[in-house]
């Protein structure tokens, strides 16, 4: 059986997080805001489009945050919160998600 994760918030102070959401362009950025949202959803598991799942070899999570599945965004678990570390490129965050 997988693990159940509810996130009771999505915290994004960390400084290579700001550093990479001020390179992406506003329609991006709103594409993104809409997937943490889908996030906080009170639900048993994140939404299948999400494509939520840790990186092998990393201390990290990943979701999807553009309907093309271009971008993704990466983060740690603490509490029920999710620590984001990264957003950009989906190559970019699978070699380097932290």
């Amino acid at each position: 059986m997988s693990e159940t994760y509810i996130l009771t918030g999505i915290n994004t102070s960390a400084a290579c997080f700001q550093s990479d959401w001020k390179k992406l362009s506003p329609q991006i950025q709103a594409e993104a805001r809409k997937a943490f949202g889908l996030m906080l959803m009170q639900v048993d598991r994140m939404p299948g489009k999400l494509h939520f799942h840790k990186l092998s070899g990393f201390d990290s999570w990943t979701i999807h945050v553009t309907s093309d599945d271009k971008y993704k965004a990466s983060f740690k678990i603490v509490n029920g919160v999710a620590i984001m570390r990264r957003i950009g490129l989906h190559d970019k965050i699978d070699k380097d998600p932290e």
